[in-house]
């Protein structure tokens, strides 16, 4: 298993992606391997946390081949809460 900073390589790309989304009020709600579905308010703030998640992973990756696919689907969507 590739170890960074205490877990996996996957590990550190939800940290990098997290911190974009949090920072432009999306909701992440699944994660699925390496990838996560969120929600956000408003198609910019999508957008702006795609652009800013690829520019910090992009610096991650730079020495980095194990992490090679970033991939965006772009949608609309709705957060439906159970019970």
């Amino acid at each position: 298993m590739d170890q960074f900073s205490g877990g996996t390589s996957i590990d550190r790309h939800i940290v990098l992606l997290d911190a974009a989304i949090r920072a432009r009020g999306g909701i992440h709600s699944t994660t699925l391997g390496e990838a996560v579905e969120v929600g956000f308010p408003i198609a910019p703030s999508a957008v702006s946390a795609a652009v800013h998640s690829q520019r910090a992973l992009g610096q991650f990756l730079a020495s980095r081949s194990d992490i090679t696919v970033l991939n965006w689907d772009i949608g609309e969507g709705a957060l439906h809460s159970s019970g």
